[in-house]
């Protein structure tokens, strides 16, 4: 992957309403910190992990930890920016695509769910509600995502979600599954400690 020139995309979206010349992420025209997807060359966001499940000797486990997730690398190609995570989030993946489908519109894939049921949809950067096959809103200056899959082999229900702030990113993601009871069997729930952009420490949560 070839390294982005600036730790950052800096500020040009106004050339959307000047009547310039036409925005465009690799001439960093688009300053996606200003988004729900900041991502640029070192940002790390550290989460605060809290993991509750039954290990292979059938104990139950009720676990803290902290997992950090880096920007490691990035490529322009003919559909945008790729940016390469050194984690996994439950929307983007550990690869969270930019795709410039249009001169002015970005939009960002979307995988709430798992391997076997996958679905992808499209999550523009300009706020747009929708509830199928992902439910998406927009709560204040929360961009919240879930999905849901039921098994009935399994009598199972798999749950993910994750909420985004502008200009952090994910603040909280959800894994979980539980069964057609309501009963638990287990999930992994990462809550934001704090955002680094390279150069300062843009969030840090609250005691």
């Amino acid at each position: 992957m070839k390294h982005l020139k600036l730790s950052f995309l800096p500020l040009g979206i106004i050339l959307l309403f000047s009547g310039c010349t036409t925005p465009d992420i690799a001439d960093g025209d688009i300053d996606l910190d200003t988004t729900y997807f900041p991502f640029g060359l070192g940002y790390e966001w550290c989460y605060e992990r809290h993991a509750y499940y039954w290990d292979i000797w059938g104990t139950e486990r009720d676990e803290y930890d902290t997992v950090v997730i880096q920007v490691e690398d990035s490529i322009y190609d003919s559909l945008g920016w790729l940016f390469d995570l050194s984690g996994y989030y439950y929307d983007v993946g550990s690869e969270a695509r930019i795709i410039e489908q249009s001169p002015n519109t970005l939009l960002v894939p979307i995988c709430l769910n798992w391997w076997w049921l996958r679905d992808t949809v499209f999550v523009s950067l300009i706020p747009s509600t929708r509830t199928s096959p992902i439910k998406i809103e927009y709560n204040s200056d929360t961009l919240c995502m879930s999905s849901s899959c039921r098994i009935e082999e399994e009598f199972k229900i798999y749950t993910q979600s994750t909420k985004r702030l502008k200009r952090i990113g994910t603040v909280w993601q959800n894994d979980a599954e539980e069964l057609l009871s309501g009963k638990s069997e287990g999930y992994k729930k990462d809550r934001l400690l704090w955002f680094y952009n390279s150069k300062d420490t843009v969030y840090k949560a609250k005691d």
